[in-house]
């Protein structure tokens, strides 16, 4: 698997786990973000997603395409699933999607070039 480079040598690093349900959510919370944010700082705000449609996720990046400074990506972690969770049976409730579950088992395996990590 290919580890995520970092979009620039210094910045806050923020990482959001979301599916389709809460793409709106997610939206307001990055709308915050961006106008209260410290404007001489770089930010690199990291998407963790495996259904979010395409149209939604327009809108997201459209957020911050005129900022600079701010770097927003999509990680597909559907793409990822088949390494995290080969050679283990796992069950996963219908109360954490499975980009919740991936997330909190491998995140700082997909972020190793990052100092800090902090799950919640």
């Amino acid at each position: 698997m290919k580890k995520l480079q970092k979009a620039f040598e210094t910045s806050v690093n923020i990482c959001f786990v979301s599916d389709e349900k809460y793409a709106k959510p997610l939206c307001t919370s990055l709308y915050s973000l961006l106008y209260n944010r410290d404007k001489t700082r770089n930010y690199d705000i990291l998407i963790l997603q495996d259904d979010i449609p395409g149209e939604a996720q327009e809108q997201i990046h459209a957020l911050g395409k005129d900022e600079p400074g701010v770097s927003i990506r999509f990680i597909n972690m559907r793409e990822r699933k088949k390494f995290f969770f080969r050679k283990r049976q796992m069950r996963i409730t219908q109360q954490l999607s499975i980009t919740a579950c991936i997330c909190l088992m491998r995140c700082s395996q997909i972020m190793k070039k990052y100092c800090i990590l902090i799950a919640t």
